[in-house]
């Protein structure tokens, strides 16, 4: 949209952001496995279950969903997966006593236009919470700190593995990126920029 409808005006692109500081929580995942977690909606319309099947083919993946929204055809086959647990519906309030199970934090979205325009709401919260981001179909992702965007199933695994065995991440750089991504820093600089766009009228 932000193309669309550049030539009408210019149109500066303010991203998703967060309410809260950064709240770094330790992982109490095993070392024998890898740990990964999705919060959010479970669409198949976006949500590229066949990559998350192919993940939890791999029994050294651990896997838990959070969400609503999944096909009841796909929640059934999940069962066949004793690596995958379906948690359903959680408060917000209670995320983080099962965040500290991940070790990763992933976004598998199907590559379209639709993954390649949003700014998932939960990149920041996985970042918020410490962790490392592995998606697939969101390209400009992999621009954040510690998030890694991959384009295939092996890369996908292979990107969880390097994550957790080989990446340490530096909470420091996380805060100060999360400290420029806070909606009272978006509401600021909506601010500014409709007061230099009305300045110029």
């Amino acid at each position: 949209l932000q193309h669309k409808f550049q030539a009408l005006r210019p149109i500066q692109l303010i991203t998703n952001g967060l309410f809260d500081k950064a709240a770094f929580l330790p992982r109490t995942a095993k070392k024998n496995s890898y740990h990964v977690g999705y919060f959010g909606h479970l669409t198949d319309k976006w949500f590229n279950w066949e990559l998350l099947f192919k993940l939890a083919e791999d029994k050294r993946f651990v896997i838990h969903l959070i969400g609503e929204g999944a096909p009841a055809r796909l929640l059934e086959k999940l069962t066949q997966y004793a690596n995958v647990t379906y948690h359903g519906y959680v408060p917000q309030a209670a995320l983080t006593k099962l965040i500290v199970l991940f070790d990763v934090g992933i976004i598998p979205f199907k590559m379209s236009k639709l993954s390649m325009a949003v700014d998932p709401l939960k990149v920041y919260e996985y970042l918020q919470y410490g962790r490392p981001v592995v998606s697939s179909g969101i390209p400009h992702l992999s621009s954040y700190p510690y998030c890694y965007d991959v384009s295939d199933d092996e890369a996908f695994k292979l990107a969880i593995i390097n994550a957790v065995d080989n990446v340490t991440v530096d909470y420091s750089r996380v805060d100060h990126f999360l400290s420029n991504n806070t909606w009272i820093k978006k509401c600021y600089e909506l601010l500014l920029i409709n007061h230099e766009y009305t300045s110029c009228e």
